[in-house]
């Protein structure tokens, strides 16, 4: 009867334990795992930013004066989140007696290691401290490297690596889109002020008033020439 006790109790943590991994594993996604290198005079040095499967830093809600931010390639903020950011540690001393009291150890400069839900459109990660920024980085300057191919592994998207992941052609429907622009289709953008759309292409044009006044110019010189060789005997 023991056995069969023992050999429930154990079945029942195996279950347990392995239901726990599946439900961890179901919840992680694509974040940007980065880490920083955090100063008390507000400066920040990024040592590592990579995309990864996991799951995002559990931000506090305790505002600490510092905050973060991702926003689109239209400065549309994506998420903000509160930045657990503090340079004064409580530190106890070794003591005999029974109450021990903390006192405060401060610090130049800390590391964090912070996972952010990654978006598609995502295209820069700002940081702030008293509403002040102080970090911004441009997530395209290391997430596309420009070869032609699209790499979602690396996080690369049509939002924020054009040249690596090109836009459905859908050039000449009538709609300047998001990803067209006069000198890629002007079917749909249309062509400045002095040049016309002929074969998607802007091509400068002659005004009519240049041509009356080429019209007018070679007329005064025909009429130039005749009088001259009239004169000619």
């Amino acid at each position: 009867m023991k056995r069969v006790k023992i050999l429930s109790i154990v079945s029942a943590i195996i279950l347990f334990y392995f239901l726990s991994i599946s439900l961890t594993k179901s919840q992680e996604g694509k974040v940007y795992s980065l880490l920083l290198h955090i100063f008390r005079n507000d400066t920040i040095i990024l040592k590592d930013l990579s995309i990864i499967y996991s799951l995002p830093t559990h931000f506090p809600t305790i505002d600490s004066g510092y905050y973060i931010e991702i926003l689109s390639n239209e400065r549309k903020v994506l998420i903000r989140e509160n930045l657990p950011i503090y340079f004064t540690l409580a530190v106890f001393r070794e003591s005999k007696a029974e109450t021990k009291s903390p006192f405060p150890l401060q610090l130049d400069e800390i590391v964090i290691d912070l996972r952010l839900p990654y978006f598609e459109n995502g295209k820069w990660i700002a940081i702030y401290h008293l509403d002040k920024k102080i970090f911004e980085m441009d997530l395209s300057q290391y997430l596309c490297n420009n070869n032609g191919k699209c790499e979602e592994n690396r996080g690369e998207t049509l939002y924020i690596c054009p040249n690596d992941c090109k836009a459905p052609n859908l050039c000449g429907n009538r709609i300047c889109e998001w990803s067209e622009t006069q000198e890629n289709c002007c079917k749909d953008c249309g062509c400045p002020r002095g040049f016309n759309c002929i074969d998607n292409e802007c091509i400068k044009v002659f005004s009519p008033k240049i041509y009356l006044f080429l019209i007018f110019l070679v007329g005064i010189l025909a009429v130039a020439v005749i009088f001259l060789t009239r004169k000619i005997p």
